[in-house]
């Protein structure tokens, strides 16, 4: 037999919570719900139903929705985890994700959406692109290496310490 759903039923399926209107940090006409296997989705204006705002931010991009409104979804992207860096290209994104065990990697959003796992598949992309200057790759090279941390030194002695890097742990240098 054919199975009949009503919006009823979808919409306690899906969980949305219509009558709390708006998600202030989501763009215009963005909402987000609770899939039966407890991830967070997202259902967009038209249609769009993603897993993160990084796919929904590329199926606008791929709409080809106006400047303005991808800048929108832009500055949303932080509800997901992404962040903007010097280090990157001009409107990139990374985030840091669990890798499964302890340690955490960080990951990229390319400014058309695309994303990169690593930062070896994004430095290829930047290369074979062709958009891209050199320094944009040796800059985005840059983000992975150890912080440098200055040591406060007595201004009036002539006895300056040198810089050091964040401690690794041994046999990482």
């Amino acid at each position: 037999g054919i199975l009949k759903i009503d919006d009823l039923t979808i919409k306690q399926e899906f969980k949305v919570k219509e009558e709390e209107g708006q998600e202030s940090n989501l763009p215009k006409g963005w909402k987000s719900y609770i899939d039966r296997k407890g991830r967070k989705r997202y259902l967009g204006p038209n249609g769009e139903n993603v897993g993160s705002l990084a796919s929904g931010y590329k199926r606008m991009k791929e709409r080809g929705c106006s400047s303005a409104e991808l800048e929108e979804m832009r500055k949303s992207l932080i509800c997901d985890g992404w962040e903007d860096h010097l280090k990157l290209p001009k409107n990139w994104k990374t985030k840091m994700i669990s890798n499964g065990n302890a340690f955490k990697k960080r990951i990229y959003l390319s400014e058309d959406g695309n994303s990169f796992i690593d930062l070896k598949s994004a430095i290829k992309f930047l290369e074979k692109s062709g958009k891209y200057e050199e320094e944009d790759v040796q800059t985005l090279l840059e983000i992975e290496k150890p912080i440098e941390v200055k040591l406060e030194t007595d201004s009036n002695s002539e006895n300056v310490k040198p810089k050091k890097s964040a401690p690794c742990p041994k046999k990482w240098k």
